[in-house]
């Protein structure tokens, strides 16, 4: 490994820090965040080494990357101190080696003479995902644990409760990611009083104009997603109403509607505020949290959850997997999520009992079939039943 001469290295690196950081600025906010606090840990690993974080002198860049990911997975570099799954210790490295690439120095994971992928990441990042356990998938919430919180919200009296549980309703039948329908750190792309308009029949209902019974009496709603992860900026999606009195998007956004305009909400305030103490304030994600868990601690075990399995973005998966149980077509199911792939089956559940009911009469029913003659399978069908080792 060539090092820089003495000196050097202070010389460069708050420079080369600054501009890495600003690199990673741009695009969304919570990788460009990951990937400066990446790059602040690996220009100090890189320092005790007296080693330029370019690495462009390395004729190749993949021990010392290597080492370096190998720290990371221990726990060593991680900034939890304790071990890390093999996809958390690649991220790190696809960062760090995505700045530089910005910066104009090359990915160091690619070959440099054949420009594709090292094939010793790919076989590094597969060997140790051999070890990893199982990943803990999102758990979808029942709807009776999300009518437990609805009923929470009303005995506590509490405007900060109440507002969550609107947002829940939200987030639940639009699908929607905790950035989307609260306040995050890493986000400011929540939806605004002026992204929603509500509809009575096919007349759009004036938000500042109409009577609160008007807005209550809305038979479907639309939001519009300004900024979302899969880029179509500007989408609008529309709801209907469920028909039930407070499991329903429309009478939740009506109602919080109704609280924003009582205390003089601007058009483009926040749609997830409420108006508290003299101030205004935003219901974030420990808030859903906490709300979801408390049901799912009275009413969870009856479906099979448990308070730790349950998280605000558990809303997303909970609304797919209600429209898998209720036979809504796979295509449909994507376009209301805003799923551009087949990202979406990774938060449905199979297990479900009203999902998999009708599977065994199904298969009993059909199970006797029978084979063309001369196909493989039917040959191999009565190969098999002619072999003396297994039939008599």
């Amino acid at each position: 490994m060539a090092n820089l001469p003495p000196g050097s290295q202070e010389q460069l690196g708050p420079t080369l820090g600054i501009v890495m950081q600003s690199t990673a600025a741009a695009g969304n906010p919570k990788r460009a965040s990951d990937a400066r606090r990446h790059y602040g840990r690996w220009a100090k690993w890189c320092a005790s080494y007296n080693q330029c974080p370019t690495i462009t002198n390395l004729g190749d860049p993949f021990p010392f990357l290597s080492c370096f990911a190998y720290g990371y997975r221990c726990g060593e570099l991680a900034p939890s101190g304790a071990v890390v799954r093999a996809r958390t210790a690649e991220d790190a490295v696809r960062l760090i080696s995505r700045t530089l690439e910005d910066l104009g120095y090359g990915d160091p994971r690619f070959n440099r003479t054949t420009g594709l992928m090292d094939k010793r990441f790919t076989r590094l990042w597969k060997d140790w995902k051999h070890y990893d356990d199982p990943p803990r998938r999102v758990k979808p919430i029942p709807l009776a644990v999300l009518l437990e919180a609805q009923r929470l919200a009303d005995v506590s009296g509490s405007i900060a409760v109440q507002t969550t549980a609107r947002l829940m309703w939200v987030a639940f039948y639009f699908l929607c990611r905790p950035g989307e329908y609260c306040a995050t750190v890493d986000s400011n792309h929540f939806f605004r009083l002026c992204d929603v308009c509500l509809f009575l029949h096919e007349k759009v209902i004036d938000l500042e104009q109409a009577s609160d019974a008007q807005l209550r009496a809305a038979t479907f709603a639309m939001l519009e997603f300004t900024d979302q992860k899969n880029s179509n900026r500007g989408e609008k999606i529309g709801q209907s109403h469920s028909g039930h009195s407070v499991a329903s998007a429309t009478k939740a956004l009506a109602t919080q509607i109704i609280h924003l305009r009582d205390n003089g909400a601007a058009v483009d305030s926040p749609l997830c505020a409420y108006y508290h103490g003299d101030r205004w304030r935003l219901v974030t994600p420990p808030m859903v949290t906490h709300l979801l868990r408390q049901a799912a601690a009275n009413v969870g075990k009856e479906y099979g959850i448990e308070p730790k399995d349950i998280s605000a973005r558990a809303l997303r998966a909970s609304g797919a997997m209600a429209l898998l149980c209720g036979g809504i077509d796979k295509v449909k199911t994507q376009l209301m999520g805003r799923w551009k792939t087949d990202a979406m089956l990774t938060y449905l559940h199979i297990q479900s009992p009203s999902l998999t009911k009708e599977f065994a009469p199904a298969m009993l029913k059909a199970g006797n079939f029978s084979m063309l003659p001369g196909s493989v399978q039917h040959s191999l069908h009565h190969d098999e039943q002619a072999d003396t080792l297994y039939w008599d």
